[in-house]
């Protein structure tokens, strides 16, 4: 495929031109309208939410980090131990309750505005590598991307990561612009910032500093080692005193988090399935990874042991059991890699399902744009970009990059969220010459991107993840909020519909017995433990709790955490 000129060049063949001063006002204006627009999509999703329970029951990450935000604003800006959970976006909802006041609503607006300024910023950067329409074209993809307006929406960190993502992408750009040492040391403080809000970010380093040694190919040795010495000092000013804090309170030297080892034994142990599962069953909640890593680490090991030594104890125990059954591992990977490339987003406790309920436009945005949709026009982009790779690669890299630190690991939505922007730049890529082609009736060309299109739309929306109990999980999710905050009666209220959309699921039934007893509400709860023994008989923890209750034992307490 040739692409968008009649002479047979590729859209890109060469740099961008320069543009004259009419054209940069008109992009100009035209960003401004994409940024209005994204952020007008994003007010009236939050609009359509009003009056729904999700807008006020934080579940997950989202309760942890609003409750750690609150402690941050009133003073405990130092906080305790090494940093477990990336640390950027609790102290950035807690500088939002500090400056406008602790209302969810207003945290909600602030990231809203922070989703319509990455469109922006991918817009620039698609101006930069591709052509100022691939740039426009990106912005308005990105304004109206379901899984964006979604997670922008959400008290998660995925609105950093997006608007962090752009930033670098624009930054790295525009190193061939006059003035490179600001942007260099911009674009280490970003990535830097990035590292602390979602750690497979930490492979990017080496990535972003070949590109920035080798942008300025016509510089001197000296300068381009000056360039790097600028790079890493702006990384150095972000994650040095991260460092710093995580040895002064905890004792130990990490640069951003001592999750490595936890995470890398729930994706890659004997029986992982490539989806997070926690280190204890039943217990899939936030509240609990830390704890449950330690306990079982110091038990395994007979002593206590500081947060550097659980984590080494999980990563040997899995390179243990990868060197066990290595096939099992590699066949393990693949898997993965088929989950990070798939149009399913995975997600951990918060499902896109349940709050499309309350959202006409989120329904209407998840059939149009989504990565199954975004993915193939991309790959015509690539396609037609391919002898351009010289001038490209920090985009082929930071796509193969970010993948291989998903599949290390395990798949979730916002893990591969970074890799969102550089898809959606090679989609608008595809589309503009898909465009010149049909405008210049090469049918050839259009034929092969329609058959390109249609190969990878099948590969990438085949239905791997058939997993029918998000809903349900997010459901049980809220119930333990609400279980845990003293209304009882409502939390019963969330298991019941969990049960409703899901009656096989085990996990509802038990959570919901054990709610009941501690009510006193045996007889219900009964029924329940005989409903889950029919859908698995023998199920210890409903044999125990029925015993209990039939003998006129002690009660269970309500669980407090579901698996995700």
């Amino acid at each position: 495929m040739s692409g968008g000129r009649a002479d047979g060049q590729t859209v890109l063949e060469a740099a961008p031109a320069p543009e004259s001063g009419a054209a940069r006002r008109r992009f100009a204006i035209s960003l401004w309208i994409i940024f209005l627009g994204a952020l007008l999509i994003r007010v009236f999703y939050l609009w359509e939410l009003r009056d729904a329970d999700v807008s006020r029951i934080l579940i997950g990450d989202g309760y942890l980090y609003d409750r750690w935000a609150r402690e941050i604003a009133r003073g405990d800006w130092l906080g305790h131990d090494v940093f477990y959970q990336a640390p950027l976006y609790p102290y950035f909802l807690a500088v939002v309750h500090w400056l406008l006041g602790p209302r969810l609503l207003v945290v909600r607006l602030v990231q809203a505005l922070l989703g319509a300024v990455a469109c922006v910023l991918l817009g620039l950067a698609g101006r930069s590598f591709f052509s100022p329409t691939v740039g426009l074209i990106a912005g308005g993809i990105l304004a109206v991307y379901a899984p964006a307006v979604f997670f922008d929406g959400l008290i998660q960190k995925t609105v950093l990561d997006l608007v962090l993502a752009t930033a670098l992408l624009w930054l790295l750009a525009g190193l061939r612009s006059d003035g490179p040492g600001v942007r260099i040391v911009a674009a280490g403080l970003t990535l830097g910032l990035l590292c602390l809000t979602r750690e497979n970010a930490l492979l990017l380093i080496p990535v972003a500093g070949v590109w920035i040694v080798v942008a300025l190919g016509t510089a001197s040795t000296r300068r381009r080692l000056g360039h790097a010495a600028l790079f890493l000092a702006g990384l150095a000013m972000v994650l040095g005193p991260v460092a710093l804090r995580n040895r002064v309170v905890g004792g130990e030297w990490f640069l951003t988090t001592a999750q490595l080892g936890p995470n890398f034994y729930i994706g890659n142990h004997s029986r992982a399935n490539g989806l997070y599962s926690p280190l204890r069953a039943g217990r899939g909640d936030a509240r609990f990874e830390r704890q449950d890593a330690i306990e079982l680490a110091q038990a395994a090991l007979g002593h206590p042991l500081t947060a550097g030594e659980v984590s080494r104890y999980w990563t040997a125990r899995t390179l243990a059991e990868i060197r066990a059954d290595p096939g099992h591992w590699l066949r393990l990977l693949g898997w993965k890699l088929a989950l990070t490339w798939n149009t399913a987003e995975v997600i951990d406790t918060e499902a896109p399902e349940v709050y499309a309920d309350s959202s006409v436009l989120l329904r209407v945005l998840g059939w149009l744009a989504h990565f199954g949709t975004v993915a193939p026009l991309a790959a015509v982009g690539l396609w037609i970009t391919r002898r351009q790779w010289r001038r490209l690669w920090l985009l082929y890299a930071m796509l193969v990059t970010v993948t291989l630190s998903v599949t290390l690991f395990y798949v979730f939505a916002r893990y591969r969220y970074i890799l969102v922007p550089v898809l959606v730049m090679f989609a608008a890529s595809g589309i503009a010459g898909i465009v010149a082609a049909w405008r210049q009736r090469r049918w050839r060309d259009v034929a092969l991107a329609g058959g390109l299109v249609a190969i990878v739309a099948v590969a990438v929306n085949l239905p791997l993840v058939r997993d029918q109990r998000a809903r349900a999980v997010m459901y049980i999710n809220m119930g333990t909020t609400l279980g845990s905050a003293g209304q009882p009666d409502e939390a019963i209220r969330y298991y019941r519909k969990a049960i409703a959309v899901s009656p096989s699921y085990v996990a509802a039934r038990l959570i919901l017995a054990r709610t009941l007893v501690a009510l006193g509400r045996k007889d219900e709860a009964v029924g329940e433990y005989m409903m889950a023994l029919a859908i698995a008989p023998h199920l210890p923890e409903a044999e125990s709790g029925l015993a209990a209750l039939l003998l006129g034992g002690a009660s269970h307490p309500p669980a407090p955490a579901t698996p995700r």
